[in-house]
Parts: structure tokens; sequence; C-alpha cells
């Protein structure tokens, strides 16, 4: 194990040295296409286009979201490298939680990656009421996706070993938008919704309604699935750089053993001053209410709290540095039938991001997390960025608490044909990652990205049988006992090849261990490619658009027992202008009605979506 250890470390060192002299090699040049300029936030906190944020950072836009077949957040991620989405019992349709979606290698669910809906927590979506999802609002209502790489508790304190996926809402507009749409598809699965907008001086607003019916529950098995979203944005503009505004957002989803609702309010105090300096207060109040009712399982009822405030200062410091200070104090309730809990974490984070070099930037950072339950924490981050050839390299310590269900519960629960109890005792579970990445454009036709990749995880909670039985059934419980590493190269290539042909295409290299059993961890394929291609006749109002990815074999138990087959799955997409305001579209997923390597499940199969949009 040493030896891959070293093997890696040294590829890594190689891939710098090689690419440090590529960079001595190349002209200075402004980003041009493939959105580079874009504004995104994520990754320092601080507003930075996405060529120059120095972490490695994929970003969905607005256009691809619309352009894509997707019905879920999921759905949208899986051509992401890094990314596993879409497989074994879980598919992309709305209410499908797709609850074994993984980040590097290590599952979202088990809250190894943190989620944001516009810079903020949320709860719930995963496989249990301990769990995360992604799936958290539908494609429709959102304006980008920025997902961060690499371990972030620098800046978002406990769960983003693998990363963070900030799913940002759309904005209030510069002037007056009204649209809505209405699609229908296999098993009678429907979508409906509407956003309207507008500005008067000083004062923008944007409402957004969505409404979604499928027959697909949340684990991908048949069900009745009825949800609905209402997202809020106001924001007024006392004078120039200085805004207040307000997010408020609410939803239902029910399906025939859960039914759950939500309602999260924001408001946001922002300055920016003369020389790039700015100011930010936040607060934030997030309730998610569930019941789950499964015949098989324990009922759980409740409620689980956010309350939040955060301010943050920007300032520039002789000329080469850009100083960062953030305060942020975060109470979680949790108060359900088997859990009745708070915790209060205040912390305090520093970043420096500085012009090293002409040719080099450098971001350091450090933050302090004071929590109720674990005590201190210390998470130290060094980024890395070359301004030609853009190179970001990064290493960070992160940590990750326990679920709700390892350390909370007072009494055991019942989960099919066994009883688990929580372990008050667990200390959570601390990782060290390094990558380093390489973006490159070459002319206005190709971009490529390279990167490679590595996270050790130690104290990982792991699921033990105790030898006890709790009302007749054998009882398990948790222990820290499970160390693991994950580690990988990651590639994608952009390409406009014309006007109107635009291609992607993207593969991961996985190579996973489960250190106490010398195992693979469980469904996380080795080989995992994808590749687009979307045509567009200006002339004709037409459009379309073709996707397949590749998965490779994977092992579905931690005993690497049983193996699933690799696959591949495609999807197209039509898209015709039938006049200025109006578009309508037929999208086709599971082209070639592929199994997902695994004939013991029942699927949907192959299904049609037909939608149409207006727009004024």
């Amino acid at each position: 194990m040493k030896i891959k250890r070293m093997l890696f470390y040294l590829l890594v060192m190689v891939l710098i040295d090689g690419m440090t002299k590529h960079v001595k090699g190349e002209e200075e040049k402004k980003p041009s296409s493939f959105d580079l300029g874009e504004v995104v936030i994520t990754g320092t906190k601080t507003e930075k286009m996405l060529a120059d944020v120095p972490v490695e950072t994929n970003l969905i836009t607005k256009k691809e979201i619309q352009n894509s077949n997707a019905q879920t957040v999921s759905d949208l991620l899986k051509y992401t490298p890094g990314i596993s989405a879409g497989m074994s019992l879980d598919s992309d349709r709305r209410g499908n939680l797709n609850w074994r979606t993984s980040f590097r290698g290590l599952g979202l669910d088990a809250g190894y990656g943190l989620i944001l809906i516009d810079g903020q927590r949320v709860k719930g979506g995963g496989m249990g009421e301990y769990g995360y999802g992604i799936n958290q609002i539908p494609p429709e209502m959102i304006e980008r996706i920025e997902v961060v790489k690499g371990p972030s508790s620098v800046l978002y304190g406990s769960d983003p070993i693998a990363g963070v996926i900030n799913i940002i809402t759309k904005p209030a507009p510069e002037k007056r938008i009204f649209s809505c749409f209405g699609s229908y598809g296999t098993n009678d699965e429907s979508n409906v919704g509407l956003n309207v907008g507008d500005r008067f001086g000083k004062f923008g607003y944007i409402l957004s309604y969505n409404r979604e019916i499928s027959k697909i529950g949340k684990y991908g098995r048949e069900d009745n699935y009825e949800a609905n979203f209402l997202n809020n944005k106001l924001s007024y503009e006392f004078e120039k750089k200085k805004r207040l505004n307000l997010g408020i957002s609410w939803d239902k989803k029910d399906w025939i053993y859960s039914k759950q609702n939500s309602i999260r309010i924001s408001p946001e105090w922002l300055t920016k001053f003369d020389g790039g300096s700015s100011f930010t207060l936040k607060g934030y109040w997030y309730d998610w209410n569930f019941h789950n009712f499964s015949p098989t399982s324990t009922e759980l009822k409740g409620d689980m709290v956010y309350r939040q405030a955060e301010s943050q200062y920007s300032r520039l410091l002789f000329d080469k540095h850009m100083g960062t200070l953030g305060l942020e104090f975060l109470e979680e309730k949790i108060d359900y039938n088997l859990v009745k809990k708070t915790i209060d974490t205040h912390s305090i984070f520093l970043q420096d991001d500085w012009a090293a070099l002409n040719n080099m930037n450098l971001t350091l950072g450090a933050r302090f997390d004071s929590h109720s339950q674990f005590g201190e924490e210390i998470n130290p981050r060094l980024l890395e960025l070359s301004n030609k050839t853009r190179i970001k390299a990064s290493i960070g310590k992160s940590f990750k608490s326990p679920t709700i269900r390892q350390l909370y519960y007072n009494a055991p629960f019942k989960h099919g044909d066994y009883y688990i109890k929580s372990n008050p005792d667990l200390n959570p579970e601390r990782g060290i990652g390094s990558s380093v990445g390489m973006e490159q454009e070459f002319s206005d036709r190709f971009l490529l990205n390279l990167g490679i990749f590595r996270n050790d995880i130690d104290d990982m909670v792991a699921s033990i049988d105790t030898g006890e039985t709790y009302l007749n059934k054998p009882l398990k419980s948790y222990k820290n006992v499970n160390k693991a590493y994950t580690q990988g190269i990651e590639l994608e290539v952009k390409s406009n090849f014309t006007q109107d042909i635009a291609g992607f295409l993207s593969y991961t290299l996985l190579d996973t261990e489960d250190k106490e059993r010398k195992k693979d961890l469980p469904y996380q394929p080795v080989h995992t490619a994808g590749c687009r291609l979307d045509y567009k006749n200006k002339k004709y109002a037409f459009g379309t658009n073709f996707g397949m990815r590749y998965i490779g074999s994977m092992f579905k138990d931690s005993a690497n027992t049983q193996e699933t087959d690799n696959y591949f799955v495609a999807e197209m997409k039509f898209i015709k202008e039938i006049q200025k305001y109006a578009k309508v579209s037929l999208e086709i997923d599971n082209l070639f009605n592929t199994d997902y390597g695994d004939p013991s499940v029942d699927r949907e199969g192959r299904t049609f979506t037909g939608k149409i949009n207006l727009e004024f």
C-alpha cells in the first residue's frame, strides 16, 4: 500500500513539474470562450471569474441546463468528471433521490460532500432523514451549479471532504420576464411551472413555481410522487454597490410512505467599496419537516432546523493581498421522535489571496470551529493558481460529523430484518486531500482540463454486529474503525468544432480501497466516461443533442462478492423554435434500453418526454 501511495505522490510531482515547465513557455492570454469569464463564488466565498478561481471548479451553466435532458439535479451532474450518478437502483426520473451518487469515490448520501442551495446548507433528500441528497429542487429553478473539488472545511466547516456542490437559483432579473412550461412523459410523469420577474427602479423580484408528478419512488421503485416548489427572491439597491437581498422558498414532497416539506428564509446585506473591498452580513433560517412511515422501518416524524448568522469582510492589502475574514454562528436543532438535540458551532476563518509572482497566485486559508459536540477543529488549506496555462493545486484538511442515526438516536431503529443503535461516543471522521489540475485552451476551439487527486480518510464510521438481539432481531451499532482512500485521474475536453456544433468528452479513472477489509468501496466504478454532441441550425431554428455514458463494472457490496456489468446509456433531445416566444422539445432517455449492468432490477427502460416552453 505504501508503494501505491508513493507512486501516486510521485505522479503528482511529475505532473506539477511538467506543467510548470509548460507554463513558463506560454504567453498570457485572456479566456475567450468556454464560459471561463463567468463569475463563480463557491471556491473562495468571493466573486471570481471561473478562469481565475484557484481551486478546481466545474460550472454547469444556465444554457447547459436548458439544453440538457435533465429531470433532476443528479441528471445534470452525471457528465461532470469525478461525479458518479444514475447507477444501479437509481434512475434520473423526478421523485428519485439518486442516493448512490458519489463524489470522487465518496458517497454524498453519507455526507462526504457538502450540498448547498444559494450557498446555504439543506437537509434531507437522501436515503433516510440523516442522508443528504442532491435532488432538492427542479432543474427549471436553477441558474447554475458550481462544483468545487477537494477538501473545503476551511470555508464551510464540517462535511466537504470530497468537495462542495452549490445549487444557485435564478436571481431577480434586470428587466421584466414571464415564462412558463409544461412537460409530459412515459408513465404519466408531468411537470409544469412558471417564472415571473421584474425590476422597478431599485427594486427587483422573481417568483418561480414548479409542480412535479411521477410514478417513481425515492429509491427508483414504483410509487406516487407529487411535489410543489415555490422560490422567491427580492432585491433592493439602496445606492450604488449597496444591496439588500431576501430569499424565501417553500417546497412540499409526497410519496406513498413519506411526506416532507421545508421552508428557507435568507436575508443578505451586501456592500462593495472602491478598491475591491466588500462586506457581507447574512442570516439563514431553515426548517425541514418530515414523516417517514415505511412498514419495514421505524416511523420517523419531526423537524430539523438551521439558524445561521454570518459576516464576511474582504479588503485589498499591500496591493498584492486580498484578505478575507469571516465569522459564523450555526445552530442545528434536531427534534423528532428518536432524537432531540441542539448543536452549536462558532467559527472564524481567514483567507489570503496573494499575487505572489507575476504568473502565480497563492491562496492560504485556515478555519477554527468550536463545535458543541466535538470541540475544536483547525482546518488549513493551500491553493495555488498560475494565471497563464492555469494550474490549480490544493491540499487541505477536512472533517465530517457522524450522521444523526450513527450518533444521536435514543432507541434502536428497525431497518428491515435487524435493529441498529447509535453510538454517542463516535468521533468525527477526518480527511486530508490533495489535487492538481491543469486547464489549457487551444485556440478558441478546444479546452482541456486534466486533474489528479487523492483523499485519505481516518476514523471512518462502520456498521458492526454487536452479537446482541433487540426484540428478537439482530442488533447492530457503529464504531470509528475504518480507514479508506480514494484517488484518481479526471479528464475533460470541450470543443467548439464549428459555430453550430459543440462537443464534450469526460473520463474518470478511480481507485478506492477500504483499508480494513482490503476491498474496493462498493458502487465505485473504476472507469466512467461520457460524451455529448450539440448541434444548432439557426436558419431553421432547430437543435439536437446526443449524450452517452460508459459505466464500468463495480462491486455491489463491501465484501466485493457481487458485481455489476459494464454498460452504456445514451440520451437524445430535439428542440424546435416554432416562433419567437415558443419552442418545443422531445427528450429520449435510456435510448438503447440498457439494464444498467444489473438485470435483476426492474427499470422503466427507454422513456420519452415532450415539453413546451413559452417566454415573453
